[in-house]
């Protein structure tokens, strides 16, 4: 009996490999054929929170070179010439160099009270913005309100008051801004001196208090030193034609129209004078537009934007 042939064992190894194959191949998982191909998008960077910035510390000034080391007195002294002389530039170094705006000279007068009778505007604003006292008073226990007003500066009235000045301090003689206001108007300043007791009237001065020698009250001041239109305009305020709930759009009609009686009774019934109407109009630019002065004299010098 002859036996069957032998394969090579070449054979064997070449067909156990292939069946090891073919069974790995079975096992292994279908591909999923839903899964998303690999993003080839860059991943934008996380956010990283930008610092606060530092805040800057202003270069202290510099005093100027002839100013330093001298006295307090001597600063003090040299403030108040300047104040006279209107020399803002100068006021403003001597302040650096440590000059006291409230200091006093032997006439109980301050750079910044020369500022507020002198009608200096600037040098207001410089004195105001070193520490100015409001309550400051001069030899005449006035303060910067009524010295401004006796001389119908209605620009540094109107400063004085949005600064916060008491309205109706009585002074030695016996007088308030408003009394001085009517008392000294001066024939050849007639519209300024108009202006200035509106300012006041509008700002809501007592218009009751009465002078303390003579018993006269505002409205009797004017009719006896013949103002015509302050004894009016106190006659019309006295009475409150304008309610608190109208005053806001009489503020605006009367600017519009031009009226600074009007606008002044609007003001002193409450109406805010930087408040915008429907259309985005403020009562100053309503009177800058219809180009009424006056007007816009008044609501300036009250602090309108």
């Amino acid at each position: 009996m002859s036996s069957a042939p032998r394969l090579p064992r070449l054979f064997w190894a070449t067909a156990v490999t292939a069946l090891a194959a073919l069974a790995l191949a079975g096992c292994a998982p279908e591909p999923d054929s839903a899964a998303p191909p690999a993003s080839t998008v860059t991943p934008a960077p996380s956010a990283v929170p930008t610092p606060a910035p530092k805040p800057t510390v202003p270069p202290a000034p510099i005093v100027r070179e002839d100013l330093r080391g001298l006295a307090q007195a001597e600063l003090d002294s040299r403030l108040i010439a300047a104040a006279w002389a209107n020399d803002v530039p100068e006021a403003e170094a001597l302040i650096v160099a440590g000059a006291d705006v409230n200091a006093k000279d032997e006439t109980v007068q301050s750079a910044y009270l020369v500022a507020t009778s002198e009608g200096y505007a600037e040098l207001l604003a410089l004195t105001l913005a070193h520490g100015a006292d409001l309550a400051s008073l001069d030899s005449y226990n006035g303060t910067g309100l009524i010295r401004a007003a006796e001389r119908g500066h209605t620009a540094v009235v109107g400063t004085l008051i949005t600064s916060g000045i008491s309205l109706d301090h009585v002074n030695f003689p016996g007088y308030v801004a408003l009394h001085e206001a009517l008392i000294y108007a001066k024939p050849e300043q007639v519209q300024e001196y108009q202006d200035t007791a509106r300012v006041l009237i509008a700002a809501g001065v007592d218009l009751s208090i009465p002078t303390v020698n003579t018993g006269e009250t505002p409205e009797m001041l004017a009719v006896r030193y013949g103002l015509g239109r302050q004894a009016e305009l106190i006659r019309l305020a006295l009475q409150a034609p304008i309610s608190a709930a109208d005053a806001q759009a009489e503020l605006y009609a009367a600017a519009a129209a031009g009226d600074p009686d009007r606008t002044a009774l609007a003001v002193r019934a409450g109406a805010e004078i930087s408040a915008v109407n429907a259309e985005g109009e403020t009562a100053l630019g309503l009177a800058t537009a219809g180009d009424h002065p006056v007007t816009v004299t008044l609501l300036t010098s009250l602090g309108g934007s």
